[in-house]
Parts: C-alpha cells; sequence; structure tokens
C-alpha cells in the first residue's frame, strides 16, 4: 500500500490555514479551501491524488471524527421542555420546505432523488456553529443558546434521518429496528459508564493515566468513536450515526470532557488531522465538470442555495427568538456543509445521485458557507450591541 496519496494530501493540509488565513476579511472558512483543494488535485482536476485504500479509510476516520466532535457540542441540558419542541417544530417545518422546494426542482426535471436532497439540506453544521458563536462571544446570550439547540436537534434528525431512511438496500423498518438496538447500546454504556465514573479510586486511575504516554482519556474516546461508527456499518447504518451517538456519550459520562487541555487534543486529532483528510478527499471526489451552465450553474445550485436559506432561515419565527435576531440566526441555522458532503457522498455511493445533482448540491453548500455566517454573525453581532446599549446607556 502505497502513502503517496496521503502524503500529497496532508501536506495540502497543513498548507491550507495558511491559505485561509491570506484570505482579505477571513471571508472563505478553511473547509471550503480543503474541497476546492482536493477538486484541484483529484481525479477530476489535473490528477495528482487518487484515491486508494488508505486515502478511504482516513476519509471514513475523518467524517467519523467530524460527527463525533459535533456530537461533543452538544448541550443536553440546555435542550429540554420548550426548547426542544420549538427546536423540533422549526426542524420538521424547514423539513417540509426544503420538500416542497426539491420536489419542484424533481418535477422540472432539474435534480434527482428529491426527498434525499430536502434532508440533505435541513441539517444545520453544528460543528461550524458553534464556535462561529463563542468567537461572537454570542454562545452565553439567550439568542446563542437558542441557535445552538436548535442546530443540535437539526444535526441530529438529518443524521437519524439519513441512516434510517437511506439504508443500501433494506427497508426503513428494518433500519429503524437497528437503530433501536444502537440506541439501547448506547443507554447501556452510558449508564454503566455513569456508575464506573462514580467510583472515585477508578476515577482516580484514569485522570493519573491520562497525561503524558498514558492518555488513556483520549485513547478511550478514539475507541469508543470508532467503535460505535464500525457497529453503525455493521448494522447498515451510516457511520456518521454511530460517531454522533459516542460523541453523546462521551458529553454526559466523563467530567474529563469539559477540560479545555483534553478537548484541545481531540480536536487535535480531528481538525489538525483526520478531518481535513475527509474533506480533501470529498473534493477529490467531486466532479464540477459534470455541472452544465444551463439549468445546472445558473438555476439548480442558486435554487438549492435558496432552498437551504429557506428551510433554515423562515422557520426561525418558531423558535421565539426576538425579531431583530431572526435574520442573522436564520442565517446562522443555514451554514451547513458536513453534513451536505456526507449525504451527496451517500447518494452517489448508493446510485440515488448522479454527478451533476451531487456537485450541484455541494457547491449550493459551499456558496452558502461563504456567505451565511458572515452576514449572520454581524447581524447579531449588531443586535447583541444594540441590545447592551439599551440596556446600560452609551459608555
Amino acid at each position: 500500500m502505497s502513502l503517496a496519496n496521503v502524503a500529497v494530501i496532508v501536506a495540502m493540509a497543513a498548507t491550507i490555514p495558511l491559505l485561509a488565513r491570506a484570505v482579505p476579511g477571513g471571508v472563505v472558512p478553511g473547509i471550503v479551501i480543503e474541497i476546492l483543494a482536493g477538486l484541484l488535485v483529484g481525479p477530476h482536476g489535473l490528477g495528482w491524488v487518487s484515491i486508494d485504500g488508505a486515502a478511504s479509510t482516513l476519509a471514513l476516520l475523518g467524517v467519523a471524527f467530524l460527527f463525533f466532535l459535533a456530537g461533543l457540542e452538544i448541550d443536553l441540558g440546555a435542550i429540554r421542555g420548550g426548547v426542544l419542541l420549538r427546536s423540533v417544530g422549526a426542524y420538521c417545518g424547514g423539513l417540509v420546505l426544503a420538500l416542497v422546494v426539491t420536489v419542484a426542482m424533481h418535477a422540472a426535471g432539474l435534480v434527482q432523488a428529491p426527498v434525499l436532497l430536502a434532508v440533505a439540506l435541513s441539517a444545520t453544521g453544528l460543528g461550524l456553529v458553534v464556535p462561529l458563536l463563542r468567537d461572537a462571544q454570542l454562545l452565553g446570550t439567550p439568542t446563542g443558546g437558542t441557535i445552538a439547540s436548535a442546530a443540535s436537534v437539526a444535526e441530529f434528525s438529518a443524521v437519524v434521518i439519513l441512516a434510517v431512511g437511506f439504508g443500501a438496500g433494506r427497508s426503513p423498518l428494518l433500519s429503524a429496528a437497528f437503530l433501536a438496538v444502537l440506541v439501547v447500546l448506547t443507554l447501556v454504556v452510558t449508564i454503566a459508564g455513569r456508575r464506573l465514573d462514580a467510583e472515585t479510586r477508578l476515577t482516580a486511575v484514569v485522570d493519573r493515566l491520562s497525561d503524558g504516554t498514558g492518555q488513556l482519556r483520549v485513547r478511550i474516546s478514539v475507541a469508543l468513536v470508532i467503535g460505535f461508527a464500525a457497529l453503525a456499518q455493521l448494522l447498515g447504518l451510516e457511520v456518521v450515526l454511530g460517531a454522533f451517538f459516542a460523541g453523546g456519550i462521551l458529553n454526559v459520562l466523563d467530567h474529563g470532557m469539559r477540560d479545555p487541555a483534553f478537548r484541545g487534543r481531540l480536536d487535535g486529532i480531528g481538525y489538525g488531522f483526520l478531518i481535513p483528510i475527509f474533506f480533501i478527499v470529498s473534493g477529490s471526489r467531486l466532479d464540477l465538470g459534470a455541472l452544465n451552465l444551463w439549468p445546472d450553474l445558473l438555476v439548480v445550485v442558486p435554487l438549492l442555495t435558496l432552498a437551504l436559506l429557506v428551510a433554515r432561515g423562515v422557520p426561525t419565527p418558531l423558535l421565539g427568538l426576538p425579531r431583530r435576531a431572526r435574520v442573522g440566526s436564520g442565517l446562522l441555522l443555514a451554514t451547513s456543509l458536513p453534513f451536505i458532503v456526507t449525504a451527496s457522498q451517500v447518494g452517489l455511493e448508493q446510485g440515488r445521485l448522479d454527478t451533476a445533482t451531487a456537485a450541484a448540491v455541494t457547491t449550493a453548500g459551499l456558496v452558502g458557507v461563504c456567505i451565511f455566517p458572515t452576514l449572520g454573525v454581524s447581524a447579531l453581532a449588531a443586535r447583541n450591541v444594540s441590545v447592551r446599549l439599551v440596556r446600560h446607556g452609551p459608555g
């Protein structure tokens, strides 16, 4: 097995943060550059990289770690009661709106698999939105908390629907049964882990072995995410579902997860190594040459971008947000690329999507990520400043 392809990919990954920083205003996120870089050097571009077994395996681990870290971002204590009901209502409303648009586009002969496309457009990139809110000092505000909760529900719901509704060659009922098995196992592991964590002596041993060369907590985390991803794959579900559940388990299980230094180690494995490989490989698989100027680039991509904004932005009044915060919140909730890339790859592998439709929906996600977050954060930041001025007065 040659590591030449992997060497090219990781070398590109090492230079992309510098390229992203060089873009004026930082308006282009790193993941967009990673996908475009993969497109440039992949089989449909310069042909410097081929998707061999090593690259495919690392990319699979990358998407598993991406959704594992997204699961760690979910604040289960904040998502309950009225917040949960409103978030679920907003997600369902957005899914219906996306379905209306994609069915109409399918009837016009513009796209394939309208239901899969609607699901792809219904999610919010939790791993993208939460850091944006945190960097803008909005995560601790009521509006920021509501956005994070709505993004969590949307991401989780979309992952479950993708796993259950689009299992390869299997009925949704059987997929739901396998999902129930995964849920039960998740509960068993969580309960057993809580009891073990209550043992002070065992907890002290784990803490002692989690530094230096031992790194026990990191090893347990990696074993859990890969184990649950492998189990989901064995059950015929998407690996992202198992990885997402693994993140949820550790989120409620281990007090050490709240340690910034430890989370930094997991981010290093994910964002420093595996996740960039997933996006670069995904870009290498993307065939923008399959898009025609008409109607793909001039009609399909703009309509899918609009559908993404409508699906996530229009239902924001259901979240109970202040009127002036709805525009910025809707733009942030429409920020979604990782799940779109994942869903399009699933559609390609199963033959539900052709290369043109997969490229079009991924391009729509790329356009959205380049535009929506900057406008959304700016709108919310302006709203947050105005609220402070009203409450405390200038100066």
